[in-house]
């Protein structure tokens, strides 16, 4: 990428360069119209000395280039190693689901959230619900609904926390 990047750079300073050595000598003779007539040595002197910047600018990005051109390639040599290893390699692992380390991520921010939620207890829980469903739908039947389908999914993962904490402890 970086390798790239400093080529494409240095294409463009290069390709920009005669451009620079032609306004570089507009910009002499301008400044010495009327004045003096300079041998074409001294006008070459003249454009060296205003390039040299972008002579310093150039060089150091050959150089970049250079550096980075060989990490690539030091890189490149590193995986077709690392390639031919792994490919000669026998594993005697059993595979690997890649997919289990996600969903057992996502189990473990489920439980931190879910504790970071329970900042009531269960009996105030029941109390705020049944208090919204009579007070302002009118309706105390509601609050029985919500309360057997939250007992329903708690009766579904109780047996899961159960089982872990067992686990947890004979390990």
């Amino acid at each position: 990428m970086k390798s790239a990047e400093l080529t494409t750079k240095l294409a463009e300073l290069r390709v920009s360069r005669k451009e620079e050595v032609e306004a570089a000598r507009a910009e002499i003779a301008r400044r010495y119209e009327g004045k003096l007539v300079l041998t074409e040595e001294e006008l070459h002197r003249q454009v060296a000395m205003l390039m040299k910047q972008s002579d310093k600018t150039v060089e150091r990005l050959e150089k970049q280039l250079g550096t980075a051109n060989a990490r690539l390639q030091s890189a490149q040599e590193e995986v077709g190693r690392l390639r031919k290893k792994m490919a000669t390699a026998v594993s005697t692992e059993k595979a690997f689901d890649s997919n289990l380390s996600m969903k057992a991520m996502v189990v473990q921010q489920a439980i931190s959230h879910l504790r970071e939620e329970l900042k009531l207890s269960a009996q105030e829980c029941i109390a705020i619900e049944v208090e919204m469903a009579t007070r302002i739908h009118h309706r105390p039947e509601l609050a029985r609904d919500k309360f057997s389908k939250m007992a329903a999914a708690i009766d579904d993962i109780i047996p899961w926390f159960e089982a872990f904490l067992s686990l947890y402890r004979q390990a």
